[in-house]
C-alpha cells in the first residue's frame, strides 16, 4: 500500500448530498452561536419557508390526515382534520410535543442507518463503485495512451520536417506546444499507473462518521430547509397514534435504499484514493418503525 503522501485525491462533487458550503455553515454555527439568520430571504422563491423539520411528514393514524402545529412556548402537533372539521371527521389526539417527535424520528433514522443491514448494503454499493472506478481508470488509461501516441507522432513528424530544412516559425511553435502536451500526458499517465482503487480498511468508521455528520445536519434548526430535503429522501410518511395508556406511537415508513451516493473529500486512510474517490451511503428499507412518546 502506498504512503499517504503519494495518494491521488480528486473530488466528485456531483455525488454529494451534503456539500461543502452546507457543512461549513453548520460548523460556523457550532463555533459561534452569535450569528443570526437573515430574515425575509427565500431562496426557493415560491411560498413560505417551512419552519419545522417534520412539517408535512406527520399523519394522523386515525384519519390519515396531516398534523398541524400549535402553541407558543411548547409547540405540539395536532390532527388538522379534527381541529378544523371537528369530531365528526376525526376525534383527534392529545398534542404531540414537537421536540420529542423530532428526537424520536432522528433517533430512528440514525439507528436504521447504523444497523448491520444498512452497513452491509453500504459496503456492497462501495464495492460496486470500486468496480466502476476501475473501469473508468482503464478507459482513462487507454485514452491517454492514444493521445500520447498521437502527440509523439506529431513531434516526430515536426522534427523530421525541421531536419529536412523546413524552418517555419509556425512549425517551431506547433512543435513546442506538442512537447508541452506530451509532458502533461506523461504526468497523467504516471498518475493513472500509481492509482489503485481498493476498499479502505476503516470503511465502517468512514460510514459511521458520515452518519454522524448527517445527524448534525438534520438536527440543526437554522438549516431546516436543507434538513427537510435530506429527510424527504429517507422518509415517506410518519404516522402518529395516541395510545390508551398515554403517549404516542410514531411509525416511520420509508426506504433507505433511496439515500443517494454522497462524498468523501479525500481518500480514507489506507485505501481508495483515485480519480473517482467517493463514499456511498445506502441501506435497506425501513421496516415500519414504531416508538412510544
Amino acid at each position: 500500500m502506498r504512503p499517504e503522501e503519494e495518494w491521488v485525491r480528486v473530488e466528485v462533487p456531483e455525488l454529494r448530498i451534503i456539500d461543502d458550503n452546507l457543512w461549513a455553515r453548520v460548523k460556523a454555527r457550532q463555533d459561534s452561536f452569535q450569528v443570526k439568520p437573515r430574515r425575509g430571504s427565500n431562496s426557493g422563491g415560491v411560498g413560505p419557508r417551512p419552519k419545522f423539520l417534520l412539517s408535512g411528514f406527520l399523519r394522523c393514524a386515525k384519519c390519515g390526515g396531516p398534523l398541524t402545529i400549535a402553541g407558543t412556548v411548547h409547540k405540539r402537533y395536532y390532527c388538522k382534520t379534527a381541529k378544523e372539521q371537528g369530531p365528526s371527521q376525526c376525534t383527534g389526539m392529545t398534542g404531540l410535543l414537537k421536540d420529542e417527535a423530532e428526537q424520536a424520528v432522528l433517533g430512528g433514522v440514525k439507528r436504521a442507518l447504523l444497523g448491520s443491514d444498512a452497513f452491509t448494503r453500504f459496503r456492497e454499493e462501495y464495492a460496486r463503485a470500486l468496480v466502476d472506478a476501475t473501469q473508468s481508470l482503464q478507459a482513462d488509461r487507454a485514452s491517454v495512451t492514444r493521445q500520447l501516441r498521437a502527440v509523439e507522432t506529431e513531434i516526430r513528424n515536426g522534427t523530421d520536417a525541421i531536419l529536412a530544412g523546413v524552418n517555419s516559425p509556425a512549425l517551431i511553435e506547433a512543435l513546442s506546444k506538442a512537447e508541452a502536451r506530451k509532458l502533461k500526458l506523461q504526468a497523467q499517465q504516471r498518475q493513472i499507473e500509481d492509482t489503485r482503487p481498493m476498499l479502505p480498511t476503516d470503511l465502517e468508521e468512514v460510514y459511521a462518521a458520515h452518519v454522524r455528520k448527517l445527524e448534525t445536519i438534520l438536527a440543526e434548526p437554522e438549516l431546516v430547509i436543507h434538513a427537510r430535503d435530506i429527510l424527504r429522501i429517507l422518509v415517506e410518511t410518519i404516522s402518529v397514534e395516541e395510545v390508551e395508556e398515554g403517549g404516542h406511537l410514531l411509525g416511520i415508513e420509508g426506504d433507505l435504499t433511496k439515500f443517494p451516493m454522497t462524498y468523501a473529500k479525500a481518500a480514507p486512510k489506507g485505501g481508495f484514493a483515485n480519480k473517482s474517490s467517493i463514499g456511498l451511503v445506502a441501506g435497506v428499507g425501513f421496516e415500519p418503525t414504531t416508538f412510544r412518546l
